[in-house]
């Protein structure tokens, strides 16, 4: 029984290793690539907001429950749907 506890606890450790290898990878290559960047640009868009009209959104193929699930989460709009 003993065993098979260290056995799944390697296990566990092992995967744990692996997805902080992976996370890491994937954060490096983002900032890399310029990601973190557009994070920011992002962000001040955000703080610009109220000078969008969404009124459109249909057309830029925006449904009404992406719509209404990131409204509920209350998450700007900015953040999550592109604005042309």
């Amino acid at each position: 029984m003993k065993k098979n506890n260290d056995r799944q606890e390697l296990i566990l450790e092992a995967n744990r290793i692996s997805y902080s290898l992976r996370s890491t990878f994937f954060f490096r290559k983002l900032r890399d690539i310029g990601y973190l960047d557009i994070l920011k640009d992002i962000e001040k868009l955000v703080q610009q907001s109220r000078n969008y009209s969404w009124e459109d959104k249909k057309y830029w193929n925006i449904t009404h429950n992406a719509w209404d699930l990131i409204a509920r989460e209350r998450i700007e709009f900015l953040r999550v749907f592109a604005h042309p």
